[in-house]
C-alpha cells in the first residue's frame, strides 16, 4: 500500500521494500462503481458474555475452569494443545476428538516453551 501512495503522490522509495514491492494498480478499476452496498449485520452481538460458570455443566465447565487457571499476561504461555481442543469442544459440538491433522501445536517437532518466573530482586 505504501508503495501505491508513493507512486500516485510521486515520492520517491522509503526503503528497499517499498522499491521492490508489487503496487496496488490492479485492485483499481478505470471507473469507479457506485453502486451502494447492504451491510452484514453479525448474527452475534460483540456485547454478549459468556454464561457465568455456576451456569455451565460437564465439559463446558471444565473447559471453562481450565481456560480460567490458563496465563493470559503472557504470549504463548497457554498450552495450545489443550487450547485448541478447548475451541474445538466449543466450536464443534456435535464432534467428539480435535483433528490433530492442521492443527497448530500437533507437530511432534514443536517443543514446549518452559517460562521462569523471575523476581525484582534478583
Amino acid at each position: 500500500m505504501i508503495k501505491t501512495i508513493e507512486l500516485i503522490l510521486g515520492l520517491p522509495t522509503m526503503s528497499l521494500f517499498d522499491l521492490i514491492a508489487n503496487d496496488m494498480r490492479n485492485s483499481f478499476q478505470a471507473v469507479p462503481d457506485f453502486t451502494p452496498y447492504t451491510a452484514v449485520e453479525p448474527e452475534q452481538s460483540i456485547y454478549e458474555l459468556n454464561p457465568p460458570l455456576k451456569s455451565l455443566k460437564g465439559t463446558a465447565r471444565r473447559d471453562a475452569e481450565a481456560s480460567m487457571h490458563m496465563n493470559w499476561l503472557v504470549p504463548d504461555a497457554i498450552p495450545t494443545p489443550r487450547l485448541n481442543s478447548i475451541l474445538w469442544r466449543n466450536a464443534k459440538v456435535h464432534t467428539r476428538k480435535c483433528r490433530r491433522s492442521g492443527v497448530v501445536g500437533s507437530n511432534p517437532l514443536q517443543l514446549p516453551i518452559r517460562l521462569r518466573r523471575t523476581t525484582s530482586n534478583q
